[in-house]
């Protein structure tokens, strides 16, 4: 089967949700148009890593996603993104899917980045999230999970055929974004789908960059590290199963010595 998967790339604007979420959904809708199944959204893009009105984003992002519910349900695309939501008193970065007005499934990051305070707002979730979508069964990570890769080894080995990358990226460590991203899909032998933000949000200088890379690591679709975009491109999902049975890795593991 082959699916057409998009992204939207696009500059944070730092404390405007509403700024963001209409410069979204006229992506949302453009995607509709042109046959998507799936639009991928950038870590944290309503509002971008403002600690200070936090309290805020917890209140707009019920708002926000309630219209993301209806606009799944009325364009018939699934929309996957992360926002700020609180949950029994804690703060959690969550990749949230979003299908036929529903909540599909969510993903708490698990790995705070440190560097930028993350850990000192947000609680790390306690477990990993491999949802069934119509193309198999798919992954989901945020950003900074990116650098370990037991998480995406789990879903491979639990039969992930593709994992979701959320991100806020910066463009100081853009190289390693593209390597690690690469490195995810050959070792695992899975599509990764990858959407990171551009532009300057706060000091931080975000580097771009999404792309869509194939079981072999070969890049099917690839932004720019400045532009905003929706970013485009049909995957044939046959392509896991040839690559899985010319290069048997799973079978060759040595499960006995390293788990």
């Amino acid at each position: 089967m082959v699916y057409r998967i998009s992204f939207v790339q696009f500059n944070i604007s730092l404390g405007d949700p509403e700024r963001n979420f209409e410069k979204v959904q006229g992506f949302i809708e453009q995607a509709a148009k042109e046959g998507c199944d799936l639009v991928l959204l950038p870590e944290l893009w309503t509002g971008g890593y403002d600690y200070r009105n936090f309290i805020t984003y917890k209140i707009e992002n019920r708002r926000i996603l309630d219209k993301i519910s209806v606009i799944s349900r009325l364009k018939k695309v699934i929309i996957a993104g992360s926002y700020l939501i609180e949950k029994d008193g804690k703060d959690y970065n969550s990749l949230i899917i979003h299908s036929n007005g529903q909540v599909l499934d969510h993903y708490e990051k698990l790995h705070l980045f440190s560097p930028m305070r993350e850990d000192e707002f947000f609680t790390g979730g306690d477990h990993s999230t491999c949802i069934s979508l119509p193309w198999g069964k798919t992954g989901l990570a945020i950003c900074y999970d990116l650098r370990f890769p037991e998480l995406f080894r789990k879903y491979s080995l639990g039969g992930a055929t593709v994992i979701l990358v959320s991100s806020e990226w910066p463009l100081s460590r853009i190289t390693h974004w593209q390597t690690l991203l690469r490195a995810r899909a050959i070792e695992n032998q899975v599509f990764i789908f990858a959407c990171n933000c551009v532009g300057q949000t706060g000091k931080e200088i975000f580097g771009g960059c999404s792309a869509v890379i194939d079981p072999s690591g070969n890049y099917l679709v690839k932004a720019d590290s400045t532009e905003e975009c929706l970013l485009k491109v049909d995957i044939d999902m046959g392509i896991v199963d040839k690559i899985r049975n010319d290069l048997p890795v799973f079978k060759d593991r040595r499960a006995d010595i390293y788990g």
